[in-house]
Parts: C-alpha cells; structure tokens; sequence
C-alpha cells in the first residue's frame, strides 16, 4: 500500500502567521549579524531533557525506555547557562522531547532569553491542540524525520504514519517546519525520500535530506541510487531555503569584499509589503551588467523564486544598498541596526 501524493494547493498563510515569520527571520538575520561580528559566543546548543522515546528505530542508540524526564528545574537552569554563553540558537531533541511533561516551559524559557527555539521530533504525538500549545510556547523551528513510506523493522517514521500529522501542521502551526527525509543505513528505497520531500513542499514545508547512519553509528557509501536521489533533494533544499540565504549571502559579501564601517539590516512594514533592505558604507561599485558576480544574480534569481523585487543601488565610495520586497498583509513596524564593529543593537518592536 502506498501513501497518495497528490495533494490540494498550497496551504495560504494566515496574517498572524505571516507576520510570526516575517518578526522570526527578523531575529535570525540579526543572529547572523552578530555571529559574523563575533565569533566570541556559542552560536548553536542542542538540550536533551528526555533520553526516553516512544519508538524503536533500529538505527538509533540516543533514545532509552527507562529514563525519567531531566527535572524542569535543571533545564532551566541549563538553558539560562546557554544564554549567558551567548548561545543563539537552542534545538530540544532527545529521546523524544514531546514526551516531556514540561516541554512549553522549557520552549518559553529560551524564548524568555530572547534565543531562538527549535525541536527535532517524531512527530506521533502531534495533534491539533498540542500543536496550538508550541504556539503559545513560543516554538520557532520543527524538524521532523520521516524515513520511509511504509514502516519496516528499520524505521517506524514513516509518511503513512505521519501524513496526517503533517497536515495538522500545516492548518494549525505558526512556527518553521522543516521535513528531513534519509538515505542510506538500511532504508531500502531511496525514491522514497523524493516523495516524502515532494509532500513536505506541496504542505508548505521546508525540505532536506540526510545521510543516517546504520544500527552500529556507522556511515556506509553511497550506492549510485541513494546519491543521486541525495543530489537531487539537496537541490530542492537549496532552493526552499533561499528566502533566508539570501541575506546571509548580502550580509557576508558586504563585509568580505566591501570593507563597511556599518552595516544596517531594516525591515520596513507597509500596508501591501514588508520591505528588507541590507546597507552598508562601504566601497561600493559601477552598476554594469557584466560586473554583476554569481551572488547578485543568484540572490535576485532567488528573489523572483517567492515573487519578491529586487533592488540594488550602489555608487562607488558611498556604499551599497540591497533591497527585496514582498507582498504582505499585516502592517507593524521593526529595525534591527548591526555594527561589525562588533555592536549589536535592537529597536521598534519586540524581536
């Protein structure tokens, strides 16, 4: 039996969440801002507060069945630690974390320190109204692997299992979903993760694969089947992740090649679009078509990619400008200001 791929257009994104996500790339880019200034801080921690898991992937050795939940306390008390390091970014995984009598209160508290929250699970224990609760949690990131279509005596997340689940996600969630699909370590057919990928799309989900490793921890090659389905889904990857690449690529080539004392990242609300510009003061350059290098173009490809405009402005020893616009609906206002002279500062509005 086979799970039916065909599936009803693409989810539309309510204002609410609309703006969650535009308010939680926001903060991510101003991450990378201060990840490129300094690299004085942790940038990413994972946290494990359960090592028990509802299931039993034959590959898998992080999960047990006995262990009892890490005392909320003691996450706490870890996650306030991680923060006081710097950390950006905190990922919950396990063991699976759902199962966690206090997961929200460890979600809020890394939300509290102003990081960003982020969870990899199996996704069985989703339902409508827990997934309402990572809400109001305060959840920014899922990850959910799905390894097959079929449940086999390797693996029990499968997309027959989860697809419902995957569709509560994408009705109810306000946070990022990502869906990794696998090759390799015994998962017999690798078409698999093409369809699984191919579903995460179509829900309104991110996707990307990864190599898993068999029940020993060991990574085995690739045969010819497995890496050409791995290079085919890397590429559906890159292109569902160009919406935030796009800045990073901005941010990082404004301080390799233009030398800026600042570099300014705005977000502009209006009443049809939000506006992100990049600005820095640096060198600058003669706008020439045969000038424009593979990162200009491939950010203003990706841009047509969601339907925004792109803009570049750039005048030698004054600095350069780059700007996309995408249609929106709600209108707030937001500006994150980055030094790379190693100041960070926020302001308008709660990022």
């Amino acid at each position: 039996m086979s799970v039916a791929t065909t599936t009803p257009a693409l989810p539309i994104p309510h204002s609410k969440s609309r703006v969650k996500a535009a308010t939680r790339t926001l903060r991510e880019l101003g991450i990378v801002g201060h990840a490129l200034a300094s690299t004085h801080h942790v940038v990413m921690a994972q946290i494990v507060p359960m090592r028990f898991c509802n299931l039993s992937c034959a590959y898998c050795n992080e999960y047990d069945k006995v262990s009892e939940p890490v005392p909320v306390d003691e996450m706490l008390r870890r996650i306030d630690h991680l923060a006081g390091l710097g950390a950006s970014i905190i990922t919950i995984s396990g063991g699976e974390p759902l199962t966690h009598p206090e997961l929200d209160a460890i979600i809020a508290r890394i939300r509290h320190h102003r990081r960003v929250a982020g969870m990899i699970t199996n996704g069985y224990l989703l339902v409508p109204e827990r997934i309402q609760q990572l809400n109001r949690a305060g959840l920014d990131h899922m990850q959910i692997s799905i390894d097959n279509i079929e449940p086999d005596e390797i693996s029990k997340k499968s997309l027959k299992v989860l697809d419902k689940k995957l569709e509560f996600l994408s009705q109810h969630a306000e946070f990022h979903v990502n869906i990794n699909s696998v090759v390799g370590g015994g998962i017999r057919n690798p078409q698999d993760a093409l369809v699984i990928g191919n579903r995460a799309l179509a829900l309104g989900f991110t996707s990307t694969i990864g190599i898993i490793h068999d029940g020993d921890g060991q990574l085995k090659p690739l045969q010819d089947e497995e890496r050409r389905v791995y290079y085919q889904m890397a590429g559906m990857a890159k292109k569902n992740y160009s919406r935030f690449n796009k800045f990073q690529e901005a941010i990082a080539n404004a301080i390799r090649h233009a030398d800026p004392a600042r570099l300014a990242i705005n977000v502009e609300y209006e009443d049809s679009l939000v506006r992100l510009k990049v600005i820095d003061d640096g060198r600058g350059f003669l706008i020439r078509g045969d000038l424009l290098g593979f990162g200009i173009r491939g950010m203003r490809k990706r841009a047509s990619e969601i339907n925004a405009d792109f803009d570049l402005m750039s005048e030698p020893g004054v600095g350069t400008t780059i700007a996309v616009s995408v249609p929106i609906r709600k209108r707030i206002n937001l500006l994150v200001r980055f030094d790379p002279a190693n100041t960070f500062r926020k302001s308008i509005g709660e990022i």
